[in-house]
């Protein structure tokens, strides 16, 4: 209500996004006394002020811009931030997420435009397996752009969409990247499945899984842990025809082709899972779905991080 008063808005038009130790009751105090500072701050040049005042234990703001041209020759502007390092899951996450933009678009395509842009990102990062109380992804357009209004059968609705998914993507990479502890950015890039749902549904299962993260903070390239996680998936899988490789600045090496072990050399697998970002290269040879998943490895540090987190 103080917020709607200051700016001159609804109550129903004000959106609230929160994250913090569960169940512990806001500062209300500081927030309503705050609420006026903040306000005489306002400013169209104050983006980079919100994106690093959104931060918790994140170490890096997340934050990007692009624009994108239009069939009438306008140019709409897509601005997002984020926030997020820990309790980061499919689904149900510590993040937070808002992008801007001015274009004119149709309220009803944009809703199922987002869901589906979350389903292709957001929902595909994980950093501990933990969901949250605490979770929210806003589009918010001011509509000004003076654009052609779109829908989703108009011209502008995939290209405008594309865009979209690229802010979102970025700013879900972000987020892994600089989950709780972490030193490396571990995606996996998965193809050849038999749907959609299934290859999401494995990407997600390597990514997720403990004993696979442990293992590229040891730099250890232990395939057969990879292997299971496709396994226990409840996805169609079929490990005879797997063909599995890792890549990185420092090289690209073979683990498995089509389902049988290949004979590495142990000090080039090093060199590859040395760097700071590693893809996991899944070919399933089974169907034409592929899908990919962002995440990091488990480290010392998450469990210092979260052993002493609220004292």
């Amino acid at each position: 209500q103080i917020a709607a008063e200051l700016i001159g808005a609804e109550t129903q038009e004000i959106l609230l996004a929160s994250t913090g130790v569960i169940g512990v009751n806001l500062p209300m105090n500081a927030i309503v006394n705050g609420l006026p500072k903040a306000y005489h701050k306002l400013s169209p040049h104050g983006l980079d002020e919100v994106a690093f005042g959104i931060l918790t234990t994140d170490t890096m703001v997340k934050q990007f811009s692009t624009q994108v041209s239009l069939s009438d020759g306008s140019v709409a502007t897509l601005s997002g931030i984020a926030k997020g390092s820990g309790m980061i899951h499919p689904n149900m996450a510590t993040m937070l997420g808002f992008v801007m933009t001015d274009v004119n678009i149709d309220k009803k395509a944009l809703t199922q435009m987002t869901k589906s842009v979350v389903d292709e990102t957001f929902n595909m990062v994980t950093v501990d397996g933990d969901t949250s109380t605490n979770d929210m992804f806003l589009v918010l357009s001011s509509c000004k752009l003076g654009n052609a209004i779109i829908n989703s059968e108009t011209e502008d609705y995939e290209t405008f969409k594309k865009d979209l998914t690229e802010i979102a993507k970025a700013l879900s990479i972000s987020i892994a990247k600089d989950g709780e502890g972490a030193s490396k950015l571990l995606t996996v890039k998965l193809s050849g499945a038999v749907s959609l749902k299934d290859a999401r549904k494995l990407a997600k299962s390597v990514v997720s899984s403990s004993l696979v993260k442990a293992a590229f903070f040891g730099k250890d390239a232990n395939w057969g842990r990879i292997i299971c996680a496709l396994g226990y998936a409840d996805a169609a899988f079929n490990p005879d025809l797997v063909t599995l490789k890792l890549s990185s600045d420092g090289g690209c090496i073979e683990l498995m082709h089509m389902g049988a072990p290949v004979v590495f050399d142990e000090a080039f697998a090093l060199t590859v899972l040395d760097p700071d970002a590693i893809d996991i290269v899944i070919e399933l040879n089974q169907g034409a779905f592929g899908a990919e998943a962002w995440g990091c490895d488990l480290t010392y540090d998450y469990v210092k991080i979260n052993g002493a987190y609220r004292t």
